[in-house]
């Protein structure tokens, strides 16, 4: 998904106090959403600047392990697939389209319809045909005829931005649970009738709880059960969406992929030399570009949840993910993962 603001001469200044009094200004579990989806709904004009997350469109080995990957999955010769968060870029899409040697169909999509790509601008080959539609990620898929439905959901740097009303920031102090809330402080700007979020800041406090109580929260004490100190960012959101999009969108035998940044159970903290300084996974999230906050999620985590709920779930680094398709990143990837679900 693209992130960020075209930066414009004039700016006008306003008292954030009207606008977050009564919307964003109190602690809560959904500030953040709230204030997502105030931006993502609003602000079309977000997604034309430059210098965004491209680490999955960008590196050749990942879309030609990706075509391999699906192929190998999807024993049909016409494949129908559904790209979330596509922006404006979808270049990757031209070296899939060499790699492809089945058919496939492609519907790309994103929030708004002016951050969705021209389609006119693809480099077309007889073998993918490709059309465009609105989906926004806040709302609920709607339930697709069984005719309609697609084999494969892909979703690359789409969840690191959005925080859903099940995601949660967690942290174990002592063997004791705390929930992070958050409310929104600051100033807002415009400029050029475009919202620019830079000079706001999230205030967070950590309430005590009994993370049993939570939905899923004996897994959660369980995955942690040998850590006294934890900070962690459980992804109820993405799991959520995955179980949706099987329920509603996705055809028996079909996969849902995501590729982001995450840790997994696999080492269980980030490593010491990460931007966060520190040897457990994270003492609190880390920031992107003006306005989205950029979440580090536990997909070793999600991995048990979905799997206890009767899910198949491979995960893995970008680099063994490129090497099982026979070829070589080039460079060393610790914090990027690919999770691939089937049922």
């Amino acid at each position: 998904m693209s992130r960020g603001i075209k930066r414009l001469s004039l700016m006008i200044v306003y008292n954030i106090h009207v606008i977050l009094k009564n919307k964003y200004n109190s602690y809560s579990n959904t500030a953040i959403n709230k204030f997502n989806y105030h931006f993502y709904s609003s602000c079309d004009d977000v997604y034309k600047e430059s210098g965004l997350a491209d680490f999955f469109t960008k590196i050749e080995p990942i879309q030609i392990a990706l075509a391999k990957k699906i192929e190998k999955l999807i024993n049909k010769q016409e494949i129908s697939i559904i790209e979330l968060g596509t922006g404006k870029d979808f270049s990757r899409w031209q070296t899939i389209s060499r790699h492809a040697s089945k058919k496939w169909v492609v519907k790309l999509t994103d929030f708004t319809d002016n951050s969705l790509p021209m389609i006119k601008e693809v480099y077309h080959r007889k073998n993918l045909s490709f059309s465009t539609k609105r989906i926004d990620l806040l709302k609920p898929f709607i339930i697709a005829r069984e005719k309609d439905k697609v084999d494969v959901i892909l979703a690359t740097y789409v969840f690191d931005s959005i925080w859903f009303q099940k995601d949660l920031h967690l942290e174990k102090k002592n063997g004791k649970w705390y929930q992070a809330k958050y409310k929104l402080t600051g100033i807002f700007t415009k400029k050029m009738n475009i919202p620019d979020f830079e000079k706001i800041e999230i205030d967070k406090k950590l309430e005590e709880v009994d993370v049993g109580k939570f939905e899923y929260g004996e897994i959660i004490a369980k995955y942690y059960s040998n850590k006294k100190t934890i900070g962690l960012n459980f992804p109820g959101g993405l799991i959520d969406k995955i179980v949706e999009a099987f329920n509603k969108q996705i055809s028996p035998g079909g996969v849902f992929i995501n590729g982001d940044m995450a840790i997994n159970d696999k080492k269980g903290y980030i490593p010491k030399d990460a931007p966060s300084g520190k040897d457990y996974y994270m003492e609190d999230y880390f920031t992107s570009g003006k306005a989205a906050k950029f979440k580090l999620e536990d997909y070793g985590l999600a991995r048990e949840v979905l799997e206890s709920k009767g899910f198949k779930v491979e995960l893995e680094t970008v680099e063994d993910f490129v090497k099982d398709s026979g070829y070589d990143i080039p460079l060393k990837v610790a914090d990027h993962w690919i999770m691939v679900v089937r049922k």
